[in-house]
C-alpha cells in the first residue's frame, strides 16, 4: 500500500464503478485503517501472511498477494478480473468498457495486458501492472507454486507468462 495514493485510487474506482467488486490484497503487517470507511459489499481488504521466502526477484510476494485477492473474487462469483498494482490508476472513466472490448477481440483464454513496462526485445514478458480477463484465466495465470530462493529465473514476468502458456 502506498500512503494516500492507493486509497485515492480505490476511492476513484469505487466512485466510477460502484457495483464492481474491489479487493485490495496486502500484507498482515500493513496499516489498512484508512480503508475502513470504504468497506462494504463491493470493497474488501485481504491481508496475507508473507511467504517464508520472497523468492527470486520477490516473485513469491507477487504470487501470494495476487492469488489471495483472486480467490476472494472467485468466492464472490466474479466472472472477470482486472488485476493492477496498488500504484496504478486507470483514469479514463470507460476503461472497463475498453478492457472488455479488447478481451472479446481475443481468442478463448486471452488475457489483456498493458503495454506499459512490457519490453519489445524481452519476449514473453507482458507487464503485470495491468491485466484483465476471465476470472478462471487470471486465476490459472497466478496459480503457481512458490519458487525456491535458489531457483534461477530470468525475471518474474517472463517466468509467469511462460508458465501460463505451457
Amino acid at each position: 500500500i502506498i500512503a494516500k495514493t492507493t486509497l485515492e485510487i480505490c476511492k476513484f474506482y469505487k466512485r466510477i464503478y460502484p457495483g464492481v467488486q474491489i479487493v485490495v490484497s496486502t500484507w498482515e503487517t500493513e496499516d489498512t485503517d484508512s480503508f475502513v470507511a470504504l468497506m462494504d459489499d463491493h470493497f474488501s481488504v485481504i491481508k496475507s501472511v508473507k511467504p517464508d521466502s520472497a523468492g527470486p526477484s520477490n516473485i513469491n510476494l507477487q504470487i501470494t498477494s495476487t492469488i489471495n485477492g483472486i480467490n476472494l473474487l472467485l468466492e464472490q462469483s466474479c466472472t472477470h478480473i482486472l488485476k493492477t498494482r496498488t500504484d496504478v490508476l486507470l483514469g479514463n472513466f470507460s476503461f472497463l468498457n475498453y478492457l472488455m472490448w479488447m478481451h472479446f477481440k481475443g481468442k478463448k483464454h486471452s488475457i489483456v495486458f498493458s503495454s506499459f513496462n512490457s519490453f519489445l526485445f524481452r519476449l514473453f514478458s507482458p507487464s503485470d501492472q495491468v491485466m484483465f480477463g476471465e476470472a478462471s484465466d487470471i486465476s490459472r495465470f497466478w496459480s503457481i507454486s512458490l519458487i525456491p530462493e535458489d531457483q534461477k529465473i530470468d525475471f518474474p514476468e517472463k517466468f509467469l507468462f511462460k508458465n501460463y502458456l505451457e
